[in-house]
């Protein structure tokens, strides 16, 4: 299996890790803000400063194909968030005299939350997961690949995720092997 490198770890980047380790992979994921989202809800979505998450403030819904997906494969993130104070909500129930249901209307259930909740959820699925290493505090601050076969086209530098505080960073290296090579250098 590999071991996947996740750059960020916001809502996509802890969804990533933690279903790469499920799929039995290796996973660690570099998050520059040195804060992981905690069970102290009130404080963190009141007090806690985050310019680079501007929608953080706000309310998310995770509309039915999403909530779906996050009860069939994420089912102890699905149920924490619920623990937490998620609300599930049918779409139909907007209405004021509520249509008939058709075939498929039973997946119409969204869930709503701040966002801080899924943050948590995630969080603490990722803390339990065995094959996950989370680094907070560790910006990236750079991309090294290099390719071994001609058909490699990942030999560049990225220069992304600078930070104005002085956080330690890291660069990554990372090789590419050619099709069908199993070494591990």
């Amino acid at each position: 299996m590999a071991h996947v490198l996740v750059i960020g770890g916001g809502v996509a980047g802890a969804a990533t890790a933690l279903l790469a380790a499920r799929q039995g992979h290796t996973a660690e994921l570099f998050e520059r803000d040195t804060r992981a989202p905690g069970t102290a809800l009130d404080r963190d979505f009141f007090g806690w400063r985050r310019p680079t998450v501007p929608q953080a403030a706000q309310p998310h819904a995770l509309l039915g194909a999403a909530r779906t997906v996050l009860r069939d494969e994420l089912p102890d993130v699905y149920a924490e968030m619920l623990r937490l104070g998620a609300r599930e909500r049918h779409e139909l129930d907007w209405f004021d005299v509520r249509p008939p249901e058709l075939p498929g209307d039973e997946g119409l259930v969204m869930l709503q939350a701040r966002r801080i909740v899924l943050e948590s959820a995630l969080a603490t699925a990722l803390r339990a997961e065995p094959g996950v290493v989370v680094r907070y505090g560790e910006p990236v601050t750079g991309l090294t690949t290099a390719g071994t076969s001609r058909t490699s086209r990942t030999s560049r530098t990225a220069r992304r995720f600078r930070s104005s505080r002085s956080f330690r960073s890291r660069r990554l290296r990372s090789r590419t092997r050619p099709p069908g090579s199993t070494s591990r250098e």
